[in-house]
């Protein structure tokens, strides 16, 4: 039904323009011509063209490409998370563990046995050690998950964290595989004369070691993040949906909830996988301590900042979070004119203040809290708003004319 000139919404009178834009011609105009395209091949080329260019151009700059490494790599391990918490609504904080048994997995086969040293290795090909770390990560979440998805709420909580202290019991005594409390090294891949250690030319073209590690990353990210999209497109994924929403109307639809969320389970724990042995990887050496809470609390904070149930929430919200601890080291000192911007705030050992990795804690602590209160939908659900209400605008001025 058409709205006349003289018809009121919530008592107020509508304008000729807001008239318009009420009716179901201008819903029609919106939705025949698009005033943002849709991204098509334009999109996606300029899209490609800046993440090529992105390590060409800052090649010199060790922190921008550290900063878009890290932030690629945790993207991966976020679109896990995101399966399972944003897709399929289980609660999880063990996301720490899978990447734990991934890097370690990684280190057991791509590593080397040196002489004198108890540490297992068999020197693999990276081909083969970061599908391999997925698919043992995936492997226990499939021992694991029909087991923890049994609880709900609260219940499945304690248990993930559960995991966690186990693995980190396990990580601690396993000395042949993980090194003990003294952590061990990391394998770098090696691609012919490639050497993701030092850098390694191609052709008259030399590449050091973060725009390797850049391209590696970006190579795996793209088709993961593709594939997560087109499984939450699929029958699959709006089973995930269904489950999170209701988990009783989805069985009366035919939905096998065991098996739904054990899938969700099994997914999320293979790109944990996959993550951590990318991590592990371009660290080079690690420590049991850090697969623990902290670990998948920080998980939690990227999904929810980022956007739930969204793909480029998860990786928005990586590369924000990523960048954080940087920017804190940028406005603490660390910049040209010597300036801290938080007084209270020190990278200094035994001096008074808060240390930067506990204000970065805090940072995050604070920033989850406000997107919970003030926009649960994360930076994503900002980003749509701010296009509707773009199109609307532009719409309007197309009408009037």
């Amino acid at each position: 039904m058409n709205l006349n000139k003289d018809d009121t919404i919530d008592g107020n009178a509508l304008s000729d323009t807001e008239t318009a834009i009420n009716t179901a011609e201008a819903r029609e105009y919106l939705n025949t011509h698009q005033v943002l395209p849709k991204p098509k091949w334009g999109w996606i080329i300029c899209w490609v063209v800046i993440v090529v260019a992105f390590p060409l151009v800052f090649s010199n700059n060790k922190i921008l490409l550290s900063i878009a490494v890290f932030g690629m790599i945790v993207a991966v391990g976020s679109l896990g998370m995101n399966i399972l918490t944003g897709y399929t609504g289980q609660a999880s904080l063990g996301h720490g563990f899978f990447l734990g048994v991934g890097a370690y997995t990684a280190a057991v086969l791509g590593g080397t046995s040196s002489n004198g040293s108890d540490l297992l290795g068999l020197n693999w090909s990276f081909l083969l050690w970061i599908p391999a770390a997925a698919l043992v990560a995936g492997l226990i979440g499939a021992i694991v998950g029909p087991l923890a998805l049994r609880l709900q709420g609260m219940y499945l909580i304690l248990a993930t964290v559960a995991l966690v202290f186990i693995g980190l019991h396990l990580f601690s005594n396993l000395k042949n595989v993980t090194g003990g409390q003294g952590g061990r090294s990391f394998p770098a891949p090696n691609l012919g004369e490639l050497n993701f250690a030092t850098g390694g030319s191609i052709g008259p073209f030399f590449f050091n070691r973060d725009q390797l590690y850049y391209f590696l990353v970006a190579i795996i990210l793209i088709p993961v993040a593709l594939f997560v999209r087109n499984v939450m497109n699929s029958r699959a994924g709006r089973a995930f949906m269904a489950v999170r929403d209701r988990e009783i109307a989805a069985e009366l639809f035919g939905i096998n909830l065991a098996r739904t969320k054990v899938a969700a389970f099994i997914f999320s724990s293979a790109l944990a996988g996959m993550t951590g042995a990318l991590y592990s990887s371009y660290l080079r050496f690690a420590e049991p301590t850090l697969w623990g809470v902290n670990l998948s609390l920080q998980y939690v904070a990227i999904i929810i900042i980022g956007g739930l149930a969204s793909v480029s929430g998860s990786i928005i919200g990586a590369l924000l979070l990523t960048a954080l601890p940087q920017l804190v080291e940028l406005l603490t000192g660390s910049n040209p004119w010597q300036i801290n911007f938080f007084p209270f705030v020190t990278s200094e050992v035994g001096a008074r203040g808060l240390s930067t990795s506990l204000f970065n804690q805090l940072l995050y602590a604070l920033f989850l809290i406000l997107f919970l209160v003030f926009e649960p939908g994360g930076f994503i659900r900002i980003y749509r708003r701010v296009q509707i209400k773009l199109q609307k605008y532009l719409a309007t001025n197309r009408l009037e004319q």
